[in-house]
């Protein structure tokens, strides 16, 4: 844990590095020190068509979903953490937000990425 799903305005790739950024959330939110290396799971997904405010700004969403029970004080750094990384790889006027958001405890199930011998 945590899954980090970051949605931006695919017009963003002709300015910015996605694979480095998708790094650079993994060190960001390792730095917060809520979460281990090897739990940190990131996904970066295009969008073609977006509307921000009826405007063609380009924008990006970050959702980040964990397992449920962390104080607020400790979301609220982990989400300003993450934000202030977004701030610094993606360029000036990209409107930008990020979620951080409980995963239902007792729906949630996972398989580790192993070899079925």
């Amino acid at each position: 844990m945590p899954h980090l799903r970051l949605e931006y305005a695919q017009s963003l790739e002709h300015q910015s590095d996605i694979a480095t950024l998708v790094t650079q959330l993994h060190l960001a939110a390792l730095a917060t020190g809520a979460f281990q290396a090897e739990n940190i799971k990131v996904r970066a997904l295009p969008c073609p068509h977006y509307s921000t405010g009826g405007r063609q700004v380009p924008s990006a969403h970050l959702e980040v979903k964990i397992l449920p029970g962390r104080p607020p004080e400790q979301l609220r750094h982990i989400s300003r953490h993450l934000l202030d990384c977004l701030i610094a790889l993606l360029p000036e006027g990209t409107e930008l937000s990020v979620n951080v958001c409980d995963l239902a405890k007792h729906g949630y199930s996972k398989q580790r990425g192993q070899s079925r011998a």
